[in-house]
């Protein structure tokens, strides 16, 4: 039995703690001894699947205002964006994340979004893999990757270099500063070039595209989920999952509601009261989630915000969708989907929105069709892959 350690920081990390739930499960079903360190404990504490281990606060670094000049370019972007930018910012977080890894005796530190935690057990020589979906488990290569690779900037790659060197000089001040003067990083990936890199996903769609890591199978939890339920008018069934922020949310809404379709739309982080005042009479919204494979049994037409897990249960199934991206994280996989022709994007701005035209699409698209379905047989036998447990005993066994 291996004592190990999940570990979240960056954001609100509310999907990086359904990851590690899913982890957590797993590996307690192995017999291992598993514990959290979270940014957001009050979350965790309401996941069941933490409610028998212990779960300890991550060390939070002191943001200052965000830097004007700031860019989304890379990987490396968001770390300066979130305490690597200066020596005085991290240190003190590093140093709070040695002591925690040191005080819990660990076995393996497992983190998703969790970069302090993971230059933590580089530098106690401690055993480190690194999950998530693939957007927060960058490559290894100098510099770090571009997050907008459609973009062809002139001098982006000298930017690329000279944002990497800049965190490679914060970090070597840090180290130094806590007493480690034998690390020395020369390039910014060597932050975790000890972890290894266990991607929950499929090559396909990996926000970086195929690379040399560890592609391992999600616990998909949509079984749990209830039942889907459409509005009793005539029409063509549509299903569409989307955030309460999602820019093109007002638009998706309007137009379906003009269509007249039966529509249901699940927005998990919509208030009641605003659900409650936008119901319309062939538009069921609500904010608990469905069973997917229940909705592609009876639904052909799907729109969502390019969300990776729901993307990859989707797929799973053979079933293609309509793209509408809201963040840069969401727009860099339907980027890799649209590449492989297996979806359906749709503008970057609500305004050029016409989702007659995508659900014709949708609907006629056979090619679009055909590779999801093949992508689907691919990976028809894909809960026999490979497993966290498997790589973990693996990992303590070297």
């Amino acid at each position: 039995m291996a004592k190990v350690v999940l570990c979240s920081e960056l954001g609100s990390g509310s999907r990086a703690l359904a990851r590690l739930a899913d982890c957590a499960d797993e590996l307690k079903t192995q017999g291992h001894s598993v514990r959290l360190v979270c940014s957001d404990i009050a979350a965790a504490h309401r996941n069941e699947s933490f409610a028998k281990i212990s779960i300890f606060q991550a060390p939070k670094p002191v943001l200052p205002k965000r830097d004007k000049s700031w860019r989304l370019q890379n990987f490396t972007s968001i770390l300066l964006a979130n305490g690597f930018d200066s020596p005085a910012t991290l240190t003190p977080v590093l140093r709070s994340w040695l002591h925690t890894l040191a005080t819990l005796d660990v076995d393996l530190v497992v983190t998703d979004g969790a970069p302090v935690a993971t230059l933590a057990a580089k530098l106690l020589m401690v055993p480190c893999a690194m999950v998530g979906n693939g957007y927060s488990v960058p490559p290894k290569t100098n510099p770090l990757p571009s997050l907008a690779p459609w973009k062809t900037t002139e001098g982006l790659q000298a930017q690329l270099e000279e944002g990497d060197q800049r965190l490679v000089a914060t970090v070597n001040s840090s180290i130094q500063a806590l007493n480690f003067e034998k690390v020395v990083l020369k390039e910014a990936y060597e932050i975790y070039s000890h972890a290894d890199q266990w991607v929950m996903s499929f090559a396909e769609i990996d926000h970086y595209g195929r690379r040399e890591a560890d592609y391992v199978v999600r616990w998909t939890r949509s079984s749990t989920a209830v039942d889907p339920v459409w509005p009793h008018s005539p029409g063509t069934k549509i299903f569409a999952q989307l955030d309460a922020k999602s820019p093109h949310l007002t638009a998706v809404l309007e137009q379906l509601a003009r269509r007249g379709d039966p529509t249901l739309v699940v927005i998990p982080n919509a208030e009641d009261s605003w659900i409650k005042q936008n119901q319309v009479r062939n538009i069921k919204i609500q904010n608990e989630l469905v069973n997917i494979r229940r909705v592609i049994e009876q639904c052909r037409v799907v729109i969502n915000n390019c969300n990776h897990d729901l993307i990859y249960e989707l797929l799973i199934t053979g079933t293609p969708s309509i793209l509408l991206p809201n963040n840069p994280e969401n727009m860099l996989l339907a980027y890799r989907v649209a590449k492989r022709k297996l979806g359906f994007p749709g503008p970057a701005k609500p305004d050029g929105l016409d989702l007659n035209k995508l659900i014709e699409k949708a609907t006629t698209s056979d090619q679009i069709w055909a590779n999801a379905s093949r992508m689907s047989l691919k990976y028809e036998n894909h809960h026999t892959l490979s497993r966290l447990h498997q790589l973990i005993a693996a990992k303590l066994e070297k």
